[in-house]
């Protein structure tokens, strides 16, 4: 019993390894030299020129969340190699990172029964449709998803542990990637905040809520950003 136990502990363990050899095979028909064009993913040579950054120079702002941060990640990236290989490379991460942060997410005491909802969560029909249609944003917040969900509820049990914080508002704003990522993670934290008010009380509820509520609204300003005197000062999240 105990060589059983060590194998599936050795297993558990190198989990990354699993999702990023599934995510290695999904990409081979892509590795041949060309772009992969979809409907909502057009890289090409000139992804990344100066006009790409209008909202950087506050002439124009993104309509689907707070993406400016990561063009620019992906732009200094590009200058390294090719735009074709940054999006290969980027469509990789995202398959591997379905995997990996659920597996992580989930609790420990679970062991090798968290390949199950690391799996499902990566390969199933949403992500199939999205990665057709190249919705890449959307996954990529999908991807981090259950890692924000989990670390606001980590934070929810220890609210003055500062690195808790720090995790959950980091993992707010890479799900704030997608303004639909952010809706979703809002009604999600929304719901588990309700569920903690009822109970432990509404004052320590709200002392979590005015603490964590902050990062996730100036991630992703989906409407402001699209009226008058506020686009300009809020250029910088979209």
């Amino acid at each position: 019993m105990t060589g059983k136990k060590d194998i599936l502990d050795l297993l558990d363990r190198f989990h990354p390894l699993a999702y990023i050899a599934i995510a290695i095979i999904i990409m081979v028909p892509l590795l041949p030299s060309g772009y992969y064009l979809a409907l909502d993913m057009q890289f090409g040579p000139n992804s990344f020129s100066g006009n790409s950054f209008k909202d950087f120079y506050g002439l124009g702002a993104n309509s689907y969340g707070g993406q400016l941060p990561l063009n620019m990640a992906l732009a200094a990236v590009s200058d390294i190699i090719s735009v074709e290989w940054t999006e290969k490379i980027l469509l990789f991460a995202i398959l591997a990172i379905c995997g990996i942060g659920m597996h992580t997410a989930l609790p420990k005491e679970l062991g090798i029964s968290r390949y199950f909802a690391g799996l499902l969560y990566m390969l199933n029909p949403f992500v199939f449709l999205r990665f057709l249609v190249g919705h890449w944003t959307l996954l990529l917040s999908y991807a981090f998803f259950p890692l924000a969900v989990f670390s606001f509820i980590d934070f929810l049990k220890k609210p003055n542990d500062w690195s808790k914080l720090a995790n959950a508002a980091l993992m707010a704003m890479i799900v704030a990637l997608s303004s639909h990522g952010a809706v979703l993670l809002a009604l999600f934290c929304s719901i588990l905040l309700i569920i903690y008010i009822a109970k432990n009380g509404f004052a320590c509820g709200m002392f979590r809520f005015l603490r964590y509520w902050p990062y996730l609204s100036l991630a992703c300003p989906i409407f402001p950003k699209r009226t008058g005197p506020l686009r300009f000062s809020l250029v910088w999240f979209s």
